[in-house]
């Protein structure tokens, strides 16, 4: 199985400008970056899309849904997890910008993980920043020795601040 793995698209609301360091080519329009990302990953021929967070650069509801909209207009299957920009304003705007959209292609990625292949499993957890580092957020993290002795584990962590 072949993944389109995009990761900080830091799209910002309309009429607005992402700080040139988040973005490698100064101050360049993240949604139409991040449009050339999702189509080379259809043309490279991805069976489906992983979202590592970030996909805002705020937290505001616009720019999440579209985000979660534009992955999903590809009509590959897309697994998501929010990043700590995604949380700035609200620790679930992300799965509430997922509900929103409503798109049947477009999961959250939990703990619990999901297989996507024999012998595959993608999973997720939250993860609570503060002073002293990154720890597991209450969702826990992956049991995996409760996984298939087969089943591979690719952590993708989503992050909130605390």
């Amino acid at each position: 199985m072949r993944f389109g793995i995009v990761a900080d698209a830091h799209l910002g609301p309309a009429g607005t400008r992402v700080p040139a360091f988040h973005v490698q080519y100064g101050n360049a329009d993240t949604l139409t970056a991040y449009q050339l990302a999702l189509r080379r990953c259809v043309r490279e021929g991805a069976d489906g899309l992983v979202l590592l967070g970030d996909l805002s650069h705020s937290g505001d509801e616009e720019s999440l849904e579209a985000g979660v909209r534009t992955a999903a207009e590809t009509g590959l299957a897309v697994w998501a997890a929010s990043g700590n920009h995604d949380c700035f304003l609200r620790e679930d705007a992300f799965t509430d910008a997922v509900q929103r959209v409503g798109a049947g292609n477009v999961r959250l990625l939990t703990p619990e993980g999901e297989a996507v292949e024999e012998g595959l499993r993608l999973a997720g957890f939250s993860v609570e920043s503060g002073s002293w580092g990154y720890t597991a957020g209450q969702d826990g993290r992956p049991q995996v020795s409760e996984w298939g002795d087969n089943e591979c584990f690719i952590p993708f962590p989503k992050y909130k601040t605390a």
